[in-house]
């Protein structure tokens, strides 16, 4: 084989083989007019010949360029670059069924023996036997073609090479740019994923260093100090106020809540779209304190205030860096973690249902400490929705025109299917906030509890929508035993009140407050309780889209 095709296929193998990995997807999105409106694309045989021609491009430019400075050492450099991002991309692929992400990275850094062990029983004799045989062909493949390749013969039509060059670049840029996938992806993806995780390493811990940790002044409360409160707030995942059967007719069942004393809100929308820009938003708050921090978390003010607080998660927890929900349930004095599975698993395979929660939340409320509040953090109705509930669910009062329905207005097969598992998960978080309700209230004290979602999701169009109505439209209601209606009469009969009317989670840390009858002159408002007579409707800028 001549020197020089040695050398150009040299170039081409990694986006051969890395092809496998690129297209091994269901869709691709895009926002074609760059915004945060995405639109969902199959690949055909158009993305492939898109790839192939931008490979042939990019392989020869990379190949002119190594041929005209004709050192070894350079092109092993450049090999080398590109095997090793192409590897890792297509090796990551093979063992997970994932694409790499800033979260790989995480576990590859800030694992934990958990974390390990469970890495290591997801993993299967294919996943490994092909992991091999990439590593294999990856080191044999470069080695062999470099041998006796050097020096490489020069160019013998000069000018022609060098038009070829000049066209490969701008002809592998211009496809580059119409695809709405990125033809480099299995070259960058790897070096984007550190990117990502270094950014966020580094803004979790700038949090960790404004956090505020002493003693927070003038924090009261009106409930007597004698009297023992518990407090729940479940926060739920990915539930959307428009797919709820609380708030839409067209529901699998009546809820198994419907019979229960709650306050249900009707207009109220989430902070954001994502689960950590959600939680920051909810449950931190600037907080003048010197040179300690600018930032009070929500736990830290409860714990300020003379509660003991416990955090109950069947969220990921990554390593020791973290996440915003880490590191919020560091700020509580028992912590809980159901889910020790990695987030990059392939549909979340392993993740253990939100039922798991229970022994811990009947441990947590049997705790001797007379004041406490309860957090849970489910996992939800998260992607994907068939995993999200038993596969033994019994649904009561079962709805048999509504399958019927949703399959005469779905898009697809496929919208069906996600729409009728969507609608199951939802009802099962209403079956285990039923149970935590029951189990609250036969303590027969002092009790309420919350219920909210962090953002909401649209099961039917996935990423390919139009708006982001169902992912900000999100379920909200109150749960109170009697002890706390008779000493808050005023506040209960301001929640019904208050039913309609529009309200933004990201002023939720006042309206928590005021539901534990707490005030802190720097940190509640009454404007921004919901719960308040004081509330004032009007979205604040910073909550303007």
């Amino acid at each position: 084989m001549p020197k020089m095709l040695k050398h150009y296929l040299l170039f081409l193998f990694p986006f051969i083989v890395s092809s496998v990995v690129l297209f091994d997807r269901d869709s691709f999105y895009f926002a074609p007019n760059n915004d945060d409106m995405y639109v969902e694309i199959k690949p055909s045989g158009v993305f492939y010949l898109c790839y192939a021609y931008f490979s042939l491009f990019f392989a020869y430019a990379v190949f002119y360029v190594s041929s005209l400075i004709n050192k070894k050492s350079c092109t092993v450099a450049l090999a080398a670059t590109m095997y090793a991002t192409s590897f890792i991309y297509t090796a990551h692929f093979f063992i997970t069924g994932q694409f790499i992400h800033q979260n790989s990275v995480f576990v590859l850094f800030d694992t934990n023996v958990l974390e390990a062990a469970d890495f290591l029983r997801a993993l299967t004799f294919a996943a490994i036997a092909k992991t091999v045989l990439l590593t294999a062909v990856y080191i044999a493949f470069p080695v062999v073609l470099l041998r006796h390749t050097f020096p490489l013969p020069a160019f013998q039509k000069k000018k022609t090479a060098f038009s070829v060059f000049a066209f490969s670049v701008l002809a592998a840029a211009g496809l580059e740019k119409i695809c709405v996938h990125s033809n480099l992806e299995p070259f960058t993806r790897a070096l984007c994923a550190v990117a990502e995780y270094r950014t966020d390493v580094n803004r979790i811990k700038r949090m960790k260093e404004t956090l505020y940790s002493g003693k927070i002044p003038e924090i009261t409360s009106a409930v007597p100090e004698e009297t023992p409160e518990t407090y729940v707030i479940v926060i739920g995942e990915s539930a959307s106020r428009l797919y709820h059967p609380f708030y839409t007719q067209e529901a699998i069942a009546p809820s198994p809540l419907k019979d229960l004393n709650l306050k249900i809100f009707n207009n109220v929308s989430a902070a954001a779209t994502i689960t950590e820009a959600s939680l920051e938003a909810v449950f931190f708050k600037p907080f003048p304190s010197g040179e300690s921090g600018t930032f009070l978390s929500f736990p830290d003010f409860l714990k300020g205030a003379g509660f003991k607080t416990f955090w109950l998660s069947n969220q990921f927890r990554i390593g020791k860096s973290d996440n915003v929900s880490g590191l919020l349930s560091e700020r509580a004095d028992e912590t809980v973690f159901t889910n020790t599975t990695d987030s990059y698993q392939k549909n979340f395979s392993h993740v253990p249902l939100d039922e798991k929660l229970i022994p811990h939340f009947e441990n947590a409320l049997n705790d001797p400490a007379r004041k406490k509040v309860v957090f849970v953090h489910l996992f939800g109705s998260h992607l994907p929705y068939f995993r999200r509930f038993p596969a033994d669910l019994k649904i009561e009062g079962e709805d048999e025109s509504f399958a019927g329905t949703v399959r005469r207005t779905a898009a697809s097969n496929n919208a069906f299917k996600e729409r009728m598992a969507y609608t199951k998960s939802l009802y099962y978080t209403d079956t285990l906030l039923k149970r935590m309700i029951r189990t609250l209230s036969q303590k027969g004290s002092y009790a309420s509890l919350i219920y909210f979602s962090d953002h909401g999701a649209d099961p039917e169009n996935g990423l390919n929508r139009t708006d982001d109505s169902a992912l900000l439209a999100v379920p909200f209601f109150v749960w109170t035993a009697p002890e706390y209606d008779a000493f808050n009469a005023t506040k209960v009969k301001q929640m019904s009140a208050a039913a309609g009317k529009k309200y933004n989670t990201k002023r939720l840390f006042s309206t928590l407050a005021d539901w534990m009858n707490l005030t802190q002159p720097a940190l509640t408002a009454k404007r921004d309780s919901l719960f308040s007579q004081e509330y004032k409707e009007e979205t604040p800028p910073d909550e303007q889209k």
